[in-house]
């Protein structure tokens, strides 16, 4: 058993990225965009006069799970609305891949990424269409100022391959496998659970120039499958998993537990994830630290049946993360709870600090899943994090909780079982939870 011993000390520029992280939009107050002319931009009647750093809001509400400063998961060819509000009425501009449609055209104008983009009045909507082929894309936003077009936002786009895609258990000649049928006898709570295949799939690319970021801080190989394998890869992942993990690392960052790895210029360096099946390193380059440890995220129904796994495990619907804390990188469960000792109560009180973000407004109307285990095998403690949309609490490898006995009921919302090494209740008469 190790000792804990937290990092005291951040260096200042650990500090200026974690806040820009936090930030809701990416990339606020860029150099200015010059126009083609080389004279200032002349106000709009239309408009009201220009300000600088503006802040803006986007919403998407064809996407309701997605939020700024997170990759927006579309389907090829989707068309979304960008629900642009810019305070004291800038105009503004959208650029883009893909095709926008301006308010009463008969047709759509492309809009090519690094290019202008289409001006439009302020308060207008805008109708984009996504690009038909499936991977990364970029959406730039510009506000008119005294000195021009400049830069206050951009939404990273990932094109996911639909569902539909898949032929005999296969998306590209990567093994996806089938889906399970959604259960035909339900509860009260199986009719609220979530059930349904993922819409689509995020690609990760065998070779590419850049890890591919999904959030703030998580990058897309934290959640690939570890079913081994060549090519490129493909996740299933929901906006809403993330929205929890960076809850998370915030709440876990807040009782001292900061990654700890420094670069040789004194920023802090994202932790290695825990590598796939194919003996692949899924190592990012420098990135806001973060103490979260994705153990295991997304799982092929494939890869689940070769586990052993029970049939509507959650993590095939891309909504369900295995984690730890690991601010040193030794991918091993921190002692959270300063007993000096590394064991079940450290997965327990993490558990805890994700039972308080489940009762605030953020997350209050769609709870999930949440389980706690004891070291086992290869395996320390640690925790199963999901959000299927009603509540459960179990405990695996013989670990005792006292919210999994106090569940309400809610703790088996699904049919099937784990075996008793996996999971254990508070009577034998109480179905086991998948997990």
């Amino acid at each position: 058993m190790r000792t804990y011993q937290p990092a005291l000390s951040l260096s200042i520029r650990h500090l200026v990225t974690a806040a820009l992280a936090a930030l809701s939009v990416t990339s606020v107050a860029a150099a200015p965009y010059a126009p083609a002319s080389a004279t200032p931009v002349t106000p709009d009647p239309l408009v009201a006069p220009f300000v600088n750093n503006v802040p803006v809001s986007i919403t998407v509400d064809e996407v309701p799970g997605w939020r700024q400063g997170y990759t927006l998961f579309v389907l090829p060819g989707q068309t979304i609305t960008l629900a642009t509000r810019v305070p004291d009425g800038s105009a503004y501009r959208w650029s883009g891949d893909g095709q926008f449609v301006l308010p009463g055209a008969s047709r759509p104008r492309a809009a090519t990424s690094g290019g202008a983009g289409t001006v439009l009045p302020a308060g207008s909507p805008v109708i984009w269409k996504a690009p038909k082929g499936v991977g990364g894309s970029l959406l730039v936003l510009r506000t008119a100022t005294a000195d021009g077009w400049s830069e206050s936002a951009r939404i990273d786009v990932q094109v996911m391959a639909p569902f539909e895609a898949l032929a005999d258990g296969l998306l590209d000649g990567y093994r996806i496998g089938r889906y399970p049928a959604q259960p035909k006898k339900k509860t009260v709570d199986q009719n609220l659970a979530d059930y349904a295949h993922p819409v689509g799939f995020l690609k990760l690319p065998e070779k590419s120039d850049a890890p591919i970021k999904v959030s703030p801080r998580f990058f897309l190989h934290d959640f690939v499958c570890k079913q081994d394998g060549e090519g490129d890869r493909y996740v299933a992942l929901r906006p809403e998993l993330l929205q929890m993990l960076e809850a998370i690392v915030d709440r876990v960052e807040s009782e001292g537990f900061r990654c700890s790895l420094v670069d040789h210029d004194g920023g802090t360096i994202q932790l290695a994830s825990m590598g796939d099946g194919a003996g692949r390193s899924n190592i990012a380059p420098a990135a806001p630290g973060r103490p979260l440890l994705i153990m295991s995220g997304y799982r092929t129904p494939a890869y689940n049946r070769s586990l052993g796994n029970v049939k509507l495990s959650r993590h095939q619907f891309g909504d369900a993360s295995d984690i730890i804390v690991d601010s040193d990188g030794d991918q091993v469960m921190d002692d959270l709870n300063h007993d000096g000792r590394v064991n079940g109560q450290d997965a327990i009180t993490l558990a805890a600090w994700v039972n308080e973000i489940w009762q605030t407004e953020p997350f209050a109307g769609r709870q999930g899943g949440l389980g706690v285990y004891n070291a086992e095998g290869e395996h320390g403690p640690f925790v199963h994090v999901d959000m299927r949309g009603v509540k459960a609490r179990w405990t695996g490898n013989g670990l005792k909780w006292a919210e999994a006995e106090d569940a309400d009921g809610h703790d088996a919302p699904e049919p099937g079982a784990p075996t008793a090494a996996k999971a254990t209740t508070r009577t034998k008469a109480r179905k086991l939870v998948v997990r």
